[in-house]
């Protein structure tokens, strides 16, 4: 039959025609990290912004994705093909050099370059874009799906040295395939860089007084006080809070919310039985509630970071 010391060739072909207008990258303005599962299909392309935008406000940190823009700068530190010289002078190419590619970028400031340190190492996904709002990824079957890094790693920041401002850095590596034999593009009709991800609200407890408890809500880069944004009345509502008894991990009712003018924040009220029946050094864990109802009580674009208080 012919299959034994049968050569194992390549039977791929490429033809090299193609029309006045194709796919040509523009500068990488920005890039988003997606999880392993998350695809732009056909189907979501009519509403991609919402799309994008609900992805990024996700109540699960699993299903969310994490924007990053204001890339300023590229470094391309891509390695060189592998070639091989024989002894008699004939080379032969041993693989492609792996994609690297290092990005400035321009805002955030020091304490968002340390919560993209979390993310340092290798197994995460992403998506570019380029300012003509071109997302770039990997071509899965018809859908648009995230570059898995062998590296991902931001640095620590570099200050100001007088002639230059403070910098911060971003890196990728991948294997090169992905954004060329597999590469998968889709062109956004809006702004990318509106895709904005949630903020951080840190909570803390500024007055306890048996069970009750004063609560500032603050955001983690930009130091807003939720308050002090206009969103007092939103957030002075019981319904908008959680507490979880830490000891049965069960809820902890929450009897009211009050706005508190004098200290810019919310008073917050906690069940009075439940709380007399604590044992001393327990402990209740408060929080605002999640993102999707943040965002139906007007205070969208925020999750907060969970307080303790301790009877």
């Amino acid at each position: 039959m012919g299959y034994i010391n049968k050569p194992i060739c390549s039977s791929l072909y490429a033809n090299t025609g193609f029309g006045d207008c194709y796919f040509d990258p523009a500068l990488i303005k920005g890039a988003i990290k997606v999880p392993s599962t998350f695809s732009i299909a056909e189907a979501n392309v009519a509403a991609l912004q919402t799309y994008l935008q609900d992805a990024a406000w996700d109540d699960s940190p699993a299903s969310r994705i994490f924007p990053v823009h204001n890339f300023g700068a590229l470094t391309d530190n891509t390695e060189a093909p592998t070639i091989q010289t024989k002894g008699y002078g004939a080379k032969k190419l041993v693989r492609d050099g792996y994609i690297d590619w290092t990005f400035e970028y321009t805002m955030g400031g020091p304490v968002f370059n340390g919560e993209l340190r979390k993310y340092n190492g290798g197994g995460s996904y992403w998506i570019f874009y380029d300012e003509n709002g071109a997302l770039i990824g990997r071509n899965d079957n018809g859908s648009l799906k995230g570059i898995p890094m062998e590296i991902f790693y931001v640095p620590t920041w570099k200050p100001a040295d007088g002639s230059n401002a403070a910098s911060y850095f971003i890196q990728f590596s991948f294997d090169p395939k992905y954004i060329n034999q597999q590469v998968g593009f889709l062109a956004a009709d809006f702004d990318v860089s509106e895709v904005v991800g949630l903020q951080d609200v840190v909570l803390s407890v500024y007055n306890s007084a048996t069970n009750v408890h004063k609560i500032q809500a603050v955001t983690r880069i930009s130091g807003v006080n939720l308050y002090d944004a206009g969103f007092d009345t939103e957030l002075a509502a019981a319904g908008q809070w959680t507490a979880t008894n830490d000891q049965t991990g069960a809820a902890f009712t929450i009897t009211t919310v009050a706005a508190d003018a004098a200290g810019s924040g919310f008073t917050v009220t906690l069940d009075t039985t439940a709380w007399t029946a604590l044992t001393t050094g327990d402990t209740v864990t408060i929080n605002l509630d999640v993102p999707s109802a943040l965002q139906t009580a007007g205070v969208p674009g925020y999750e907060g970071v969970e307080v303790q208080v301790t009877k």
